[in-house]
């Protein structure tokens, strides 16, 4: 996988004790991809990214899956009244040491709906759909601003891949000083024998 200077990975090396699973109640309720929601899988990256993401990097994501394969796996959340979705987020896989791992990716819930749990809900679907495929471990690679997310991952059972890029640790130790979260603390305290 590559990472660009702002990335970094969490790895959760089991899918035992998973988050319960989710319930969407109304005014929200979750979907399946269909033909036709990679233009709102952008739009929703765009949004949460705040910078333009173009056709191709769907197509680079998803590259020659099928849809009925990408209806099992990429998940959009509506809310009544609303015909764009709100948040998505992807269960796919990648190749990591020549062993296919579960790979969570695309988490984005638009500003005006984070903090009502969308972004919780949408990765324990994720992580019980990983597993329903077979996975035994999977990865997520996200940009090291997004504590946020990051945070929720911790709370998951993601823990930093210091393995992942040379600068690993440089970077997760930035992040600790941003976002000093327990997980983060004890784990470089048990792994590293210092503080991140």
């Amino acid at each position: 996988m590559e990472a660009d200077d702002d990335t970094v990975f969490l790895v959760r090396e089991f899918m035992d004790g998973l988050p319960p699973a989710p319930v969407f109640e109304l005014p929200f309720a979750v979907r399946s991809f269909t033909p036709g929601d990679e233009m709102h899988w952008r739009n929703l990256q765009s949004q949460v990214e705040r910078r333009e993401i173009g056709e191709e990097v769907f197509t680079q994501e998803f590259a020659r899956a099928p849809a009925e394969e990408l209806s099992q796996c990429i998940f959009f959340v509506g809310v009544s009244g609303r015909t764009e979705p709100v948040a998505c987020i992807a269960a796919w896989r990648v190749e990591v040491g020549g062993t296919l791992w579960g790979l969570m990716h695309s988490l984005a819930v638009l500003p005006e709906f984070e903090g009502l749990g969308l972004g919780r809900r949408l990765v324990a679907l994720s992580l019980r759909r990983l597993a329903e495929f077979g996975y035994r471990r999977c990865i997520i690679q996200t940009d090291a601003h997004r504590l946020g997310a990051i945070k929720l991952f911790l709370e998951v059972g993601f823990l930093p891949d210091l393995s992942a890029t040379e600068d690993a640790a440089s970077r997760w130790g930035e992040v600790s000083r941003k976002l000093p979260h327990p997980v983060l603390l004890a784990y470089s305290r048990t792994v590293l024998g210092v503080g991140l």
